[in-house]
């Protein structure tokens, strides 16, 4: 709110940012992220970053509702029955997408 500007080290200790990356390797982060997120099931990653859109402007307790909806249709999905199988096992889930 000042408009001071700040070094990349403080947004990551303000929090405005998640990481904080030597010069040229943005895209190289970016890219181990997305891995990271790619082995998550497709319908989990769908229903998130639905909760997230529907939630922004959203108050509080509807946001919560939706949030329940959207985790009560995984519930029923074949991909939740192999991420609760994986575990189990003590393996990778191998998720489809259904």
């Amino acid at each position: 709110m000042t408009a001071r500007r700040i070094t990349a080290q403080e947004a990551l200790a303000y929090r405005l940012v998640n990481h904080c990356v030597a010069k040229g390797q943005a895209l190289a982060k970016a890219r181990e992220i997305v891995a990271a997120m790619a082995k998550n099931g497709p319908l989990s990653l769908m229903m998130i970053k639905q909760a997230v859109n529907r939630g922004m402007d959203a108050p509080l307790m509807h946001s919560w509702y939706e949030e329940q909806d959207l985790a009560y249709l995984l519930a029923f999905s074949e991909d939740r029955d192999e991420g609760v199988t994986a575990f189990a096992e003590k393996r990778e889930p191998k998720f489809k997408g259904q």
